[in-house]
């Protein structure tokens, strides 16, 4: 008996080491909010929140349909949600999405989230997030403005 009580606390280290490593849950897709009503006004360019508490990457993003970074929707406006960097489509699997067949009005991602520009200034200037794809046109392309091969956009989104 006196050996398996010595294990416990090697076992008991053992399983918290473990479930520390498991996958991060980034929260792409959680409801949040970017603190203003993304919904109203003639913006064109998604609206985010770079401090969202509610958010592990703290990057809440409420994309706006018809804009130059996101432009077209076939289901409306999004309620904000939670999103974070990401270099391509893989790193935003994780997304939360309405479930098929689900009733109720909330204007969740129907379909999964892409990794996409979602503004051409401020902060996230040229940054890519994970963004619903009903907000998406196909093929995703990145706006001209961010082109990293045009001399004249080097400098763009470090002159803010």
């Amino acid at each position: 008996m006196k050996p398996l009580v010595a294990c416990l606390p090697r076992a008991a280290f053992l399983l918290l080491v473990i479930s520390a490593t498991g996958c991060e849950d980034k929260a792409i897709g959680r409801l949040c909010d970017v603190g203003i009503d993304a919904g109203t006004g003639s913006s064109t360019e998604a609206v985010i929140n770079g401090a969202a508490l509610e958010c592990p990457s703290r990057i809440c993003l409420a994309a706006v349909p018809n804009s130059p970074a996101v432009p077209s929707s076939q289901y409306g406006g999004e309620q904000p949600v939670c999103t974070t960097r990401c270099s391509n489509d893989d790193d935003c699997g994780d997304g939360l999405i309405k479930a098929k067949g689900a009733s109720g009005s909330e204007k969740f991602c129907h379909t999964k989230f892409r990794c996409a520009v979602a503004t051409t200034t401020g902060p996230f200037c040229c940054e890519k997030l994970c963004i619903c794809a009903d907000y998406l046109s196909n093929p995703i392309q990145t706006p001209a403005a961010c082109d990293p091969t045009n001399p004249d956009n080097k400098a763009r989104c470090n002159n803010i």
